[in-house]
């Protein structure tokens, strides 16, 4: 009998035991005094092959004669984990937002967003790849299947719940983006080393569910240390 009690506690204690989620909303931009708002953003140029762009206030995109000229690259390295201001893994993402600030647009066009599918470069640690990454070394993996595609005709607010769902998901890793285009097109926008307020901004909603003890549930697992000690008192 005493056992049965025992049994009967545990499974009421695991019942009454419910999930909760927690909706946040977090942003993510270069110099904003997050810890985990490092932001890795350049370009690869094909008139300077071995030249690195990450020090430049500005990313490119270029296209010509039906070729790839400049690509821009951007990553958010630190955005999930397990400390404060981090989105924890598992998350439902909501929303992502991923703003650009246009500096110079020559002609409205379309572009595509891709994941990059590797290391920018193959060996070097990825602190490293923001500022010696270049058209001859980058390794060029990444999805084929673009993203999102988007009309670039001023600043640009991309859609990237998807991306962010699939690293909260950890079934793929966070090796951030590539710009990919062949149509005749050339747009410059701010870099994370251009004026703060005009640096790319990740915005990010979501819901994290962790399973907690209800009230009475805490109680009840009170009450049944509490039989325990008197059984073992009388016994």
């Amino acid at each position: 009998m005493k056992k049965l009690f025992s049994i009967c506690y545990i499974i009421l204690f695991i019942f009454i035991t419910v999930e909760t989620g927690d909706t946040s909303i977090v942003t993510f931009r270069e110099g904003d005094g997050g810890s985990y708002s490092t932001t890795q953003c350049t370009y690869l140029y094909w008139h300077n092959q071995s030249t690195s762009y990450g020090a430049a206030d500005y990313i490119r995109q270029y296209s010509a004669f039906g070729e790839l000229r400049a690509a821009p690259l951007i990553r958010f390295p630190d955005i999930f984990g397990t400390s404060p201001g981090q989105i924890p893994y598992g998350a439902t993402i909501n929303s992502a937002t991923l703003f650009f600030r246009i500096k110079t647009l020559y002609t409205i066009h379309y572009e595509d967003l891709h994941h990059i599918t590797g290391e920018w470069i193959t060996g070097q640690p990825d602190t490293t790849w923001e500022n010696s990454v270049t058209w001859n070394n980058f390794t060029w993996d990444y999805d084929t299947t673009p993203v999102s595609t988007y009309r670039v005709g001023g600043n640009l607010n991309l859609d990237v719940t998807s991306s962010l769902a699939l690293w909260s998901e950890q079934t793929a890793i966070n090796y951030g983006w590539i710009f990919m285009n062949t149509t005749n097109n050339n747009t410059e926008f701010y870099s994370d080393d251009g004026s703060f307020a005009f640096r790319p901004l990740l915005t990010v909603d979501y819901t994290y569910t962790n399973p907690v003890p209800e009230p009475l549930s805490i109680v009840m697992l009170a009450q049944y240390i509490t039989f325990l000690g008197i059984r073992k008192y009388f016994s």
